[in-house]
């Protein structure tokens, strides 16, 4: 049987960054259960058909013809039934680690996030329509044990960039030395982490918070990079500078 899956999304003007950014999250959740279900990493290539007048992303199975068949109805119905079990309470769906459950909630929130015009988010699979709601995102937050969430900032170096299962990068803050996942969905804050690596940086976006307030998480809007104390005019060099 030939399958697919559709990410459409709905909305009056949605931003390329956006579009980006669900595009990622989809694509990272879909592949991650296919990866639990297979015990493979990319099992499954997406051939990819637009639906003309929309934004309906469909995805059409193609696999390795060494591999389970059977094993791909598994992967469709644990997307659906996981959202469905997600939409209406805080449990863990079977196969979903916490990487999943992640891009699922990062994807169920875009809609909510400063009113950017992308006013809701279904998945389809074989026509059957799921809707990714608010109630996603607040239940993985209490299965993921975070208390609150808010806008905020982390100092640290930045360290262990990755983007074998999504784009991110830790960083070690500065009070503590705790090691602070950072989440990212945009190609020049990745392309900056890279140069940035070793380095002590400014990350600014969502931080996550768990029950006794330390940061979980960051999903990262914004990254700087502090000047390297060699880099730093000397005593004096303030002295020259304020004698001229």
């Amino acid at each position: 049987m030939n399958r697919n899956i559709t990410l459409k999304l709905e909305g009056t003007k949605i931003s390329s960054e956006k579009l980006k950014s669900s595009i990622n999250s989809f694509y990272g959740f879909v592949d991650e259960i296919a990866s639990q279900v297979f015990n493979k990493r990319k099992p499954i290539d997406w051939i990819v058909k637009v639906k003309p007048g929309s934004i309906d992303l469909i995805n059409e199975v193609e696999m390795a013809k060494k591999l389970d068949q059977s094993l791909q109805d598994r992967v469709f119905s644990l997307i659906g039934n996981g959202i469905d079990i997600l939409n209406r309470e805080a449990k863990i769906p079977p196969n979903y680690n916490e990487r999943a459950l992640t891009y699922l909630q990062d994807l169920a929130s875009i809609p909510d996030i400063h009113r950017n015009g992308l006013e809701k988010i279904d998945i389809l699979i074989d026509e059957k329509r799921y809707t990714l709601s608010k109630h996603i995102a607040a239940n993985v937050d209490t299965l993921l044990g975070v208390r609150n969430k808010a806008f905020g900032s982390i100092e640290g170096i930045l360290h262990t960039i990755s983007d074998r299962r999504g784009r991110i990068f830790i960083v070690y803050d500065s009070l503590n030395d705790r090691g602070i996942r950072c989440n990212i969905d945009d190609d020049e804050i990745m392309n900056r982490a890279i140069k940035a690596f070793g380095k002590r940086v400014y990350v600014y976006g969502v931080i996550s918070y768990d029950n006794v307030g330390s940061p979980k998480r960051i999903k990262v809007e914004e990254l700087r990079v502090f000047k390297d104390k060699k880099d730093l005019p000397t005593a004096m060099d303030i002295c020259g500078i304020l004698e001229g």
